[in-house]
């Protein structure tokens, strides 16, 4: 499969984005056992494995006017690409949500 790419626009400021990213990481290993990390201040990256074998992996880029998702999946992962974009769309989406 090759890469999925997503972004998302925000007007959020630095730290409230750094803030939804990390929310973000925590919805990621909370719902799928990801192992998460930052990579400098504009960067969250990942793993999934599973019976010690990558399944995904992929970064998150933020910059002062969106964030870029990119996931790479192995064959192994056993959803298909349309289940991975909608997937990530949503959280995606729910963590950028302007907050009334």
């Amino acid at each position: 499969m090759a890469d999925i790419e997503i972004t998302r626009p925000h007007s959020f400021s630095k730290d409230e984005i750094r803030t939804r990213a990390g929310e973000a990481a925590q919805d990621l290993e909370d719902e799928f056992g990801a192992e998460t990390w930052w990579d400098g201040d504009d960067r969250v990256r990942f793993k999934v494995e599973r019976f010690m074998t990558t399944v995904a992996d992929g970064r998150l880029d933020m910059n002062d006017r969106e964030v870029h998702l990119v996931i790479t999946p192995s064959a192994m992962l056993p959803v298909s690409e349309e289940e991975i974009r909608r997937r990530a769309g949503t959280l995606l989406d729910e963590r950028l949500a302007e907050q009334a």
